[in-house]
Parts: structure tokens; C-alpha cells; sequence
């Protein structure tokens, strides 16, 4: 039993029941005091409210019982957002990811603007000149003469027709190319003239030697005809055609050939100009008579 009033003897309790019991007994006080010179109804009520003020009093200052906790409430409205706090410290770099695959190729670009031209290169060394002469006899494999050129320590010989056997017949036509350079010789030691020379060996040798013409480009002359491949002479006559000439003041001379030497086997010309420069290309035709 006193076990049971032990567990439900506690501080709130005891003061709560000293409380009412003060009360009570200032409240007999006040009934008791009737005799004071007051009216018994006035003692009465005077009594009695001053017994419940004191209790109101004593019991303000202590506390009951805690009861057991309500329901929680619904929650509240979501407030307005705060505004925005600073920004924090940056974070650590982290590892590097791993390398993609390679794209497909893009389209190729336009093709960008033409550069400056670069600038002019050295001028090269002078050419060596051709030195040539006829020679009758079995030389440099040719049986029955023909002509040898000397440039530097290289020779070569262009032999006479009659290696190939017989003549040209009369109507026939033969056809080449042939080309010169203008070097720095002196043409025979006289000044302001460079000269360069070349030779016409004939395939099959003439019965008699033809008659030279020289034609320049885009000309037309009766002896050979216009300038081209397939171009026929006159019979008797060896046409020499200008194709390609350099620099443009030796195509602008009214006459090429300085000196000729011609034969029924070919022929050699002197060419020559005011500079040590210049070359010129082109065909031949002879036909026989």
C-alpha cells in the first residue's frame, strides 16, 4: 500500500493539496470573524471573496500536472524564399575525364586567296658555247663525213645522208625539229653581237642542196607555206619554221640567220642578238628536186 502512494506522491501533488487546505482555513477564518462589527451578510461575502483571491493567489505559483500532449497541427503555409546566401568557396578540381572518341572530318574549307609572288631568283652562270665544223671521211661513226660540235669536253657528230643510203627522190619530203640558244661568244669578234648556232642533218641525203628560207611565227611565205606540223616546202627548197622565240626582241629582228652553210647532206645556222640571251624552237621540212 504505502509502495502504491509512493509511486503517486509527487512534488505537484503534495503542494497542490497543501494549497487547497490553506485556503480552506483562511476561508473558516474569515466565517469565524462575524463578530468584527460587520454585517453577517457583509462578512459573509467579503469572506468569501477574499478566500478565493487567495486561493487564485497560491495557486498561480505552482504549477500542475503536465498533461498529455494534443494532436500535432496541420503544417503552415511554405514561406517566401530567403534571398540568396553568398557563394561558397570553390569546390576541388576534380580528375580529368576520359579522352572521346574522334569526330567525323568537317567539310573542307575554300580554297584561300593566291599568295604574293616570291622574289626573283639568281640569275644562273653563262652557258658554254657550241663550237662545230664539217668533216669529209669516216668519223665518230659517220662513214661518209658529216659535222662535229664541241661543247666543253662533250662532242657529238651529225653524219651526212649518204650513211642511210641513196638519195631523196625528187617530190620527197623530210622533217625535223631544231633548236638554239644565244650564248655570250662574240659573234666573229664583233661587239654588240651574241651569236648561237645550230645544224639540220638530212635523213637521207639530197641530190642537190636546197635553197634555206627562214619563217617566223604566224607567217606565210610562198618558198613554205604557213607554220605548222604537217607543212610542205616547194620542191628544192628547206624551210626552217620558228615556233616558240625569246626574249620578245629577238622575235621582233627582221632577219635570223647570219651566215648559212648548206649542202645536199644538211645545213648549220648562225642566230644572233644584242644580249647574250635568248633561245628559239622549232621544225624543218625540205623536200627534193
Amino acid at each position: 500500500m504505502l509502495s502504491v502512494l509512493r509511486r503517486h506522491l509527487t512534488y505537484a501533488n503534495v503542494a497542490a493539496t497543501v494549497a487547497v487546505v490553506f485556503a480552506m482555513s483562511g476561508g473558516a477564518y474569515a466565517l469565524s470573524g462575524v463578530g468584527g462589527g460587520h454585517q453577517p451578510g457583509q462578512a459573509s461575502a467579503f469572506s468569501a471573496h477574499a478566500a478565493k483571491t487567495k486561493i487564485k493567489k497560491r495557486s498561480k505559483g505552482v504549477a500542475g500536472p503536465r498533461g498529455p500532449a494534443g494532436p500535432q497541427g496541420a503544417p503552415g503555409a511554405q514561406g517566401s524564399a530567403g534571398s540568396q546566401g553568398p557563394a561558397g568557396p570553390a569546390g576541388e578540381k576534380g580528375p580529368a575525364g576520359e579522352k572521346g572518341a574522334n569526330g567525323a572530318n568537317g567539310k573542307e574549307g575554300a580554297q584561300g586567296q593566291q599568295g604574293s609572288a616570291g622574289p626573283q631568283g639568281v640569275s644562273g652562270s653563262a652557258g658554254e658555247s657550241v663550237e662545230s665544223r664539217a668533216f669529209t671521211g669516216n668519223l665518230g661513226g659517220c662513214e661518209n663525213g658529216g659535222s662535229e660540235f664541241k661543247v666543253g669536253s662533250s662532242t657529238t657528230y651529225a653524219c651526212d645522208g649518204k650513211s642511210a643510203g641513196g638519195t631523196l627522190e625528187p617530190g620527197q619530203t623530210e622533217r625535223g625539229y631544231w633548236s638554239v640558244t644565244i650564248s655570250n661568244t662574240l659573234l666573229f669578234g664583233i661587239a654588240e653581237k651574241y651569236i648561237g648556232l645550230t645544224t639540220i642533218s638530212f635523213p637521207v641525203a639530197f641530190k642537190q642542196a636546197p635553197e634555206v628560207h627562214y619563217v617566223k611565227i604566224h607567217e606565210k611565205t610562198p618558198e613554205c607555206g604557213e607554220v605548222g606540223v604537217g607543212a610542205t616546202p616547194a620542191e628544192g627548197q628547206l624551210c626552217v619554221y620558228e615556233n616558240v622565240a625569246f626574249p620578245e626582241e629577238i622575235a621582233k629582228r627582221p632577219e635570223f640567220i647570219e651566215a648559212a652553210q648548206t649542202s645536199e647532206y644538211g645545213n648549220w645556222l648562225v642566230f644572233s642578238n644584242s644580249k647574250p640571251e635568248g633561245y628559239i624552237l622549232g621544225q624543218w621540212a625540205a623536200t627534193a628536186k
